[in-house]
């Protein structure tokens, strides 16, 4: 009975794992997106923020400048994000309808 329900319930595991590990592999790529886009925009405003430490701003709130900068691009995407995933998958859609019709 075990190895029956074992054997019936295996192709959906395997699914699931994949699915998962997949998952895991999207979040680190995303990870490293952001942490990328970090980097380049503290880069960008370096001689900002040196300026603003010299002219006696504290370190936390110069800190506080740029993960409010970090927040915002990643807002931003998170409210675009989903409109561009249906507008391309919609396109896609047509694209295959059309491909189909012209067989």
């Amino acid at each position: 009975m075990t190895q029956l329900l074992s054997e019936s319930v295996g192709q959906e595991r395997f699914e699931a794992v994949v699915t998962g590990m997949l998952a895991i592999l999207a979040m680190l790529l995303a990870a490293t997106g952001i942490f990328g886009v970090t980097v380049f925009l503290v880069t960008e405003r370096t001689r900002e923020m040196a300026v603003r430490l010299a002219l006696g701003a504290n370190v936390a709130r110069v800190v506080r400048v740029v993960v409010l900068d970090d927040v915002r691009w990643i807002a931003s995407a998170c409210l675009a994000g989903p409109f561009l995933t249906q507008a391309f998958v919609q396109a896609g859609t047509a694209l295959r309808a059309a491909a189909y019709a012209t067989e």
